[in-house]
């Protein structure tokens, strides 16, 4: 089974911020797949079904996203989950808005939910995808720039986004990570 953890803020207040893509990533696959969320273990909602012949599992922490991991951490107990079984899905800064970047490990690269993850697993040898939401303009500090909502420019094209990176992660899935990679990233 392979667990994809949508990384992002609980609450209405941070439902259309940047820093909660990774939310809203999980939230459109579950439209595709027509499933829903329950409470499944402390600290974190999911889902368990099929793509294809393969069994996944769709997780969104309700932890803040400093503390992801330990969500990540009891997710992985109740599935009976390893390292490699695990896709994190989170926003990034350092690519453009719209960039996808999936990777089969990495730094944290300054996002504090991945920080959280790697502290709390002890690695850094887990899949994640990034989507780029691009620097803060000048003058705007980091942490208020992802926990702010996109500009309505953005948002006319997040669902083009938000729609690739679905697809990238059912390739990854259905074909795997290097065909995933070589069609999407960039």
């Amino acid at each position: 089974m392979r667990a994809f953890i949508g990384l992002g803020n609980p609450g209405s207040a941070y439902r259309r911020t940047r820093h909660n893509v990774g939310y809203r990533v999980i939230d459109a696959w579950l439209d595709r797949l027509q499933l829903r969320l329950r409470r499944e273990g402390e600290g974190f909602d999911a889902v368990s079904g099929l793509i294809g012949s393969e069994a996944v599992v769709l997780i969104k922490p309700t932890t803040f996203m400093n503390r992801s991991g330990r969500a990540v951490v009891e997710a992985m107990r109740v599935y009976g989950l390893g390292l490699p079984d695990l896709v994190v899905i989170c926003d990034d800064v350092n690519l453009p808005f719209g960039k996808l970047r999936l990777r089969g490990r990495g730094s944290d690269g300054g996002h504090n939910g991945l920080t959280s993850i790697i502290a709390a697993v002890g690695s850094r040898e887990f899949a994640r995808q990034r989507i780029g939401i691009g620097q803060p303009p000048e003058g705007v500090e980091r942490a208020d720039y992802v926990l702010d909502p996109f500009t309505d420019d953005e948002d006319a094209g997040l669902r083009a986004v938000i729609d690739r990176a679905c697809e990238q992660l059912q390739t990854f899935v259905i074909e795997g990570l290097a065909a995933a990679i070589s069609r999407y990233n960039g």
